[in-house]
């Protein structure tokens, strides 16, 4: 919840299953709030698709369902080829924190913090720190 509310405008944060294209990551927008987005099955491998119990999942914790598909006309559109959420300010950190949490548990099945490593970034790709999350930072080859 800390970390969500130190991010700034144009910053973003991608917690990961490591090893995977498994994530939840949050872009600040500023005035405009937050958005949040978990991935969909159009960006993981094919043997690892979601379940319908996955996507039941999903909607029950309150993420909208990909309104886009990747590579088509719609892809300048609001909405996300991913499940996603836009949060107006005041943000909900606390239930925005559960709500992460919750999905990488039960949709893509973390079970413990050390399975998870994150990645933040400032809209011109500096790396952004955060020391008191207590997961392991992702250090991208060739940055």
């Amino acid at each position: 919840m800390v970390v969500l509310a130190a991010l700034e405008e144009d910053e973003h944060l991608l917690l990961q299953v490591k090893g995977t294209n498994r994530y939840v990551q949050f872009m600040d927008q500023g005035g405009y709030g937050m958005r949040a987005e978990t991935v969909s099955d159009y960006y993981l491998p094919e043997g690892e698709h979601l379940g319908e119990e996955d996507y039941r999942y999903l909607m029950k914790l309150g993420w909208h369902a990909p309104t886009i598909v990747p590579g088509t006309s719609d892809e300048g559109a609001d909405g996300s080829p991913n499940y996603h959420l836009d949060l107006a300010r005041p943000l909900p950190l606390e239930d925005m924190a559960v709500m992460a949490v919750l999905t990488l548990i039960h949709v893509h099945r973390a079970s413990h913090p050390g399975e998870l490593e994150y990645e933040a970034r400032s809209s011109g790709g500096m790396s952004i720190r955060f020391p008191h999350l207590i997961i392991r930072r992702r250090v991208a080859v060739g940055r």
